[in-house]
């Protein structure tokens, strides 16, 4: 966005107003929740160019082994939601090219086609994903007990811990730690 000119100084300066506010509330996960970067963006130029990035530079890093499990899980007949903390512009392409069945995103607050200075409608990040996913869950009669989840983050273990078959995938350090500790399948490498 700030290479093709969507993003300037006065949406860093909304940005670094909300993560000063966050720091002085001690609320130490205000910076993931903040999109503030995006008020006044017009919301279908930053889709289109979110589509565009996501196709040229996001597409190209997906891991095929993981690609290949999605497929799996599909032709299982799972149910596959793509759960994300990343804004919905971007999550939605990458959902379509990964064939799931369905995409729960950041979802920012927008009015009159533009993004606005408010926190997130629907933001999935470490506690609220696992209620997010327990909502999902529950929509398609099941438990979370019953169902795969994949992390890569300390962020995700609150998620993973709820589930019947946690997977750490390139977990950061504390995700490896506890996936270790608790037995949980960690995917590394590329198979």
């Amino acid at each position: 966005m700030l290479r093709k000119g969507l993003v300037g100084p006065r949406q860093f300066l909304r940005g670094g107003r909300a993560f000063i506010a966050a720091l002085i509330a001690g609320d130490p996960h205000g910076m993931a929740r903040n999109k503030d970067y995006l008020a006044g963006l017009d919301v279908e130029t930053t889709r289109r160019a979110a589509e565009r990035f996501a196709s040229e530079s996001l597409i190209p890093l997906l891991r095929p082994d993981m690609v290949e499990r999605l497929r799996r899980h599909r032709a299982a007949g799972d149910h596959v939601v793509l759960l994300t903390g990343a804004p919905d512009f971007l999550a939605d392409t990458l959902g379509q090219h990964v064939n799931v069945d369905e995409v729960c995103a950041t979802q920012c607050r927008t009015g009159n086609g533009r993004y606005l200075v408010a926190p997130p409608l629907r933001h999935p990040y470490r506690e609220q994903k696992l209620l997010i996913a327990q909502q999902l869950a529950a929509q398609q009669e099941t438990t979370l007990a019953e169902t795969t989840a994949y992390g890569d983050s300390r962020h995700d273990i609150a998620l993973l811990t709820a589930v019947g078959h946690p997977v750490a995938v390139a977990p950061d350090r504390k995700l490896r730690q506890r996936a270790s500790v608790d037995g949980w399948e960690i995917v590394t490498s590329a198979a």
